[in-house]
């Protein structure tokens, strides 16, 4: 295959850069099932833990997909002529600060924006905040990050608001949002039962505002974003541990 054993301080970025090049040379195609967990960790001479950590912070870049009870897909080739190589740009403690500021930012946005679509939200938005909902359950449960469902989801609150402003700056911070969703989702996979406890905590969003009730919705909102920052701070605490 090409691999080398690792023998850099930073084990996951190793494993990342090597990766990346047979991703870049064409050994790899999109769609491709990379070799299991056990394997990879016997080629690279390191524990499963620092692969499946590397794994991780592939998916959470969009990189790789992990299909629970299936395997490790590579799901899209970037373009490298445009990105720095996904080991360097990762893992800086930049990008952990910037996330976690910006989920101070979700928390104030998107808590009030609970209150207000639990005050406006009409039929219509409720059937967009039901269909976004059962599109994450049915991705959570083929064992997918449901990343674009999950956005759906709290683009779909912004929209009940009735407030452009809301929907505007979702527009704005689209990608960034999407990132720290997979960031926070991918770590998901190393807590027994996590996927299906976020979904309750979006049933109960969910629940509270088809009931307009301002302040439960708020409360299942905070608490919702509560344990997404605690998630994304975990996958940094984690890399650093394994580097």
């Amino acid at each position: 295959m090409g691999l080398e054993p690792i023998q850099r301080r930073r084990i996951y970025e190793e494993i990342i850069e090597q990766l990346e090049r047979l991703i870049r040379e064409g050994d790899y195609q999109p769609g491709d099932r990379l070799p299991p967990e056990r394997e990879l960790a016997k080629i690279f001479s390191v524990s499963r833990a620092a692969v499946r950590e590397a794994m991780s912070a592939l998916a959470a870049t969009g990189l790789l997909e992990i299909r629970q009870g299936s395997g490790i897909y590579l799901r899209r080739v970037p373009d490298h002529a445009y990105l720095k190589p996904i080991s360097s740009l990762l893992f800086l403690e930049r990008e952990a600060a910037a996330l976690i500021e910006f989920m101070e930012v979700r928390r104030g946005l998107e808590v009030e924006a609970a209150d207000l679509a639990a005050q406006r939200a009409t039929p219509e938005d409720m059937a967009a905040l039901n269909e976004s909902y059962l599109a994450m359950e049915k991705a959570i449960q083929a064992g997918e990050l449901a990343v674009d469902e999950d956005y759906a989801f709290h683009y779909a609150i912004a929209v009940a608001t009735h407030n452009q402003a809301y929907v505007n700056v979702m527009n704005t911070i689209a990608d960034l949002f999407r990132l720290g969703l997979k960031h926070s989702k991918a770590q998901s996979l190393h807590i027994p039962g996590r996927p299906l406890v976020a979904l309750e905590e979006h049933e109960k969003i969910l629940t509270a505002i088809k009931k307009h009730d301002r302040r439960a919705a708020r409360a299942a909102m905070r608490l919702h974003l509560a344990n997404v920052e605690r998630k994304i701070r975990l996958g940094f605490e984690r890399r650093k541990e394994t580097g």
